[in-house]
């Protein structure tokens, strides 16, 4: 049990990969704060059913206020945070001309602004302990750029540079920063990416998403658990030693688009 007696905070818990990385926490012994906007009592079900502590916040990434509060939550439950991870995130696609200036905002609050906002809260307590794991999940998007993607690819772009930056600045407080780029993953965010490129290149998103899996060198998309098996790693003792690194989970690479979530 990698994480017997640790707290773990996971931002966008309530589905998709962040359900995924929820349960691999418990399974290895953290009990976890599950934030998202709707209270994910059934993930929290599913955590305790291991044996473990859930709790459920509500609650906009975006908005400082709601962070802080969720952080006052889970100190006041728990009365520590041991491994933050920031997997909250929303996706719009299209050509860059038909993008309008608040859909622009609206991504950027939620994928970068939502990890600072996180990272800054959690890490004021994880400083006074002189300990603590934070993993923010970026993209293959957020390493190389994608058509009909760039708000999302940018946003994680700036989730990657981010993570880097804030790693030197923890560093001298044993807080370990990294962040985990996943290809095409098998969740409801893709299957909205795969009806979207479907309606743009006159597809089926069956036929999108058969692509996708072939552009990848192992042959098929990812799962949520093989990436939530690399946020494992980096939150745990095993990684002590990594810092500041944007670590690719693409199966052996692929090309194109690329979403997770």
């Amino acid at each position: 049990m990698k994480f017997e007696g640790k707290v773990a905070m996971v931002t966008g818990g309530g589905g998709g990969l962040g359900r995924a990385i929820d349960l691999a926490l418990a399974n290895e012994g953290a009990d976890v704060a599950i934030v998202d906007q709707r209270l994910a009592t059934d993930v929290a079900s599913e955590i305790g059913r291991t044996g473990r502590d859930a709790l459920t916040i509500q609650a906009d990434v975006s908005k400082s206020n709601d962070v802080d509060q969720a952080v006052r939550e889970v100190l006041k439950h728990f009365g520590k945070i041991d491994i933050l991870v920031n997997a909250g995130a929303i996706l719009k696609m299209g050509p860059v001309l038909d993008f309008r200036e608040e859909d622009w905002d609206t991504i950027f609050n939620v994928n970068a602004k939502g990890v600072f906002l996180f990272c800054k809260a959690a890490a004021k307590h994880m400083i006074l302990k002189r300990s603590g794991k934070i993993v923010n999940i970026a993209s293959e998007a957020g390493i190389t750029g994608e058509p009909h993607n760039a708000p999302y690819s940018a946003s994680k772009f700036a989730v990657v540079g981010f993570t880097q930056a804030f790693a030197l600045e923890m560093a001298p407080y044993n807080i370990n920063v990294n962040a985990v780029c996943p290809t095409y993953m098998k969740t409801p965010m893709l299957d909205y990416a795969a009806q979207e490129i479907g309606k743009i290149e006159s597809r089926s998103p069956d036929e999108v998403r058969a692509q996708w899996a072939s552009e990848i060198a192992l042959g098929r998309l990812a799962m949520p658990e093989d990436v939530a098996k690399v946020v494992v790693f980096l939150a745990s003792e095993d990684s002590a030693f990594i810092s500041g690194q944007a670590l690719m989970v693409t199966g052996g690479g692929s090309k194109k688009y690329c979403v997770g979530g």
